[in-house]
């Protein structure tokens, strides 16, 4: 149990970082290509996860972004 933990949080900071250093928009596919190869069911469920606590935003049907929250959280520009 504590390892699924582990992990679960572990994609959602994967995938925070990635997006609080992105220069553009990014889509599942490239959480997939770039930070975490899952099931894309698994890293949909990830991004809505941090849409709902306001580190992500959904730009367009497929597009996501990095709240000045993310970013600020990490130092990152932009």
């Amino acid at each position: 149990m504590r390892n699924d933990s582990i992990n679960i949080f572990e994609n959602r900071l994967d995938i925070l970082i990635f997006a609080a250093h992105s220069r553009s928009t990014f889509t599942v596919a490239d959480i997939f290509e770039a930070v975490l190869e899952a099931q894309r069911v698994t890293i949909r469920k990830c991004l809505k996860d941090l849409v709902n606590a306001g580190y992500l935003e959904k730009v367009a049907i497929y597009d996501y972004k990095a709240t000045d929250k993310a970013k600020q959280l990490f130092g990152a520009q932009g």
